[in-house]
């Protein structure tokens, strides 16, 4: 089956507004690029062109075309989540401007209900980096969110897009952008019949039938900068409903899910010479609601994920930086599930050396922290990256990783164990990137290799009863 896709590119002159402002419709991209400690050689690159990200709705659709990354997709109007290296969604935390977006409940994220338009820019980084960025982080981390554009004057972006079998898109961004304070808002909605045929067991040619979705949503994103001091925030609020399809071999046909999501994000950092600081906040609020009129089923979760932080720098020299974080973080849930308010709690300190020379960069992180009352183990990292010469750089790193148990492991009514240790283990890797370019061509050519050996792994199976 091959959807044919039509691009709408709506192209419009600038337009003068003022003495240095201008009014321009261009199409945003979504570019993918280089993680935030670069000299791991493990990040990822993607097409970052405005086909792509027509033809890609979700977040999950381009993850799919990066190498190394496989998406168990379970068809139109299922879930889609991600394995890198060999291990579960549960091992790949995903942020958004720092908030982590998994689920406390489940311990990953539902890609195909992360619109790309609305995400920005998607750093990959491949490689267990727990003593970085927590728990969880050990086959790989993405981060989410792009900067803010501070050229003055106002901007406006449209996308629309048409499909086969109902399927459509459009999206839109504005940005207002004066003196020391930047405004971007993108606006998206997208939405699928999802009647294609297939033939069935038994021969039958049939069209796909109760597999609708729809989705629509926004994000916020606010800039201010006075000297050396800068205020930003991030509002996201998304809204999903799909219909479940039923297996081809029977069920109920009478499914419906509906998400809905809010998270907002605040940050201020004050930069100086030779040091920086920068103090930040952050809240994520979930709604899931499943329904089956079949069994008059109405099953309703809702999660709270919130954070604050305060991070440090300080160039002790021109090739040496130090680094220090102090995060907490809490989590609740309510479901039919559990037996009352499942929650946990967090508090993380970490700290990284990072040298950096000509050829040679070399980062030391550790960190350290108490998770539900229990003492987090010692997480030591090592991570360095060599320029050999003009076209091969070679890379590698070993890390203690682990992962706290979700709050369905520990409080859900049957199979849940508050006792439960988190998983930890080891990971290491190492590579090798050649890459050259000319004014008509640019390639690279990069090869890894990784072991990750893990304790404690946690993962559920049914009994004989068929129950988990």
């Amino acid at each position: 089956m091959i959807a044919r896709t039509i691009l709408f590119l709506f192209l419009l002159s600038a337009l003068p507004v003022k003495a240095q402002d201008t009014l321009r419709y261009r199409l945003p991209e979504v570019p993918v690029s280089a993680a935030r400690f670069q000299f791991s050689g493990t990040e990822r690159f993607s097409d970052t062109s405005v086909v792509n990200l027509i033809t890609a709705r979700t977040v999950g659709e381009i993850l799919s075309r990066e190498p190394g990354v496989f998406i168990r997709n379970y068809g139109p109007g299922n879930i889609s989540t991600l394995s890198i290296r060999g291990l579960n969604a549960v091992h790949t935390p995903l942020f958004w401007h720092g908030l982590p977006l998994n689920s406390p409940m489940l311990g990953l994220s539902d890609l195909s209900i992360l619109p790309a338009f609305l995400t920005g820019k998607i750093n990959i980084q491949s490689g267990g980096f727990s003593p970085i960025n927590g728990s969880g982080a050990i086959s790989a981390s993405i981060h989410l969110g792009d900067s803010l554009n501070e050229k003055q004057g106002y901007h406006v972006g449209l996308l629309a897009g048409m499909g086969s079998f109902g399927e459509q898109q459009a999206g839109v961004v504005l940005e207002m952008n004066q003196p020391g304070i930047v405004n971007r808002t993108r606006l998206y909605s997208s939405g699928s019949i999802n009647d294609f045929p297939y033939t069935s067991p038994d021969g039958r040619r049939m069209n796909q039938s109760h597999a609708a979705m729809s989705q629509m949503g926004f994000t916020h994103d606010f800039m201010m900068v006075s000297g050396k001091n800068r205020l930003e925030s991030h509002l996201w609020y998304l809204e999903s409903e799909r219909d479940i399809p039923a297996h081809m071999l029977g069920g109920s046909v009478n499914q419906e899910q509906a998400d809905a999501s809010m998270r907002w994000v605040t940050s201020w950092t004050h930069t100086g010479v030779r040091s920086s600081i920068r103090v930040m906040g952050g809240l994520s609020r979930e709604r899931l609601r499943f329904m089956d009129a079949s069994v008059r089923l109405d099953d309703q979760s809702r999660s709270m994920n919130a954070m604050a932080g305060a991070e440090g720098a300080y160039r002790l020299r021109p090739t040496l930086r130090l680094e220090g974080q102090l995060a907490l973080q809490h989590a609740n849930a309510h479901s039919d599930g559990y037996t009352g308010i499942a929650e946990q709690q967090q508090l993380n300190f970490s700290g990284k050396a990072i040298s950096e020379r000509k050829d040679l960069t070399v980062m030391l992180a550790v960190r350290h922290g108490f998770a539900n009352g229990r003492t987090i183990p010692l997480l030591p990292s090592l991570n360095t990256r060599w320029q050999f010469n003009r076209l091969i750089s070679l890379h590698g790193e070993v890390s203690r990783v682990y992962r706290i148990p979700t709050l369905n492991d520990l409080f859900w009514k049957v199979g849940g164990q508050p006792n439960l240790r988190p998983e930890s283990g080891w990971s290491s890797s190492a590579g090798v990137q050649i890459h050259g370019a000319s004014k008509q061509l640019s390639w690279s050519i990069r090869t890894s290799l990784f072991l990750i050996r893990l304790n404690d792994a946690l993962t559920w199976l049914p009994d004989e009863q068929a129950t988990y």
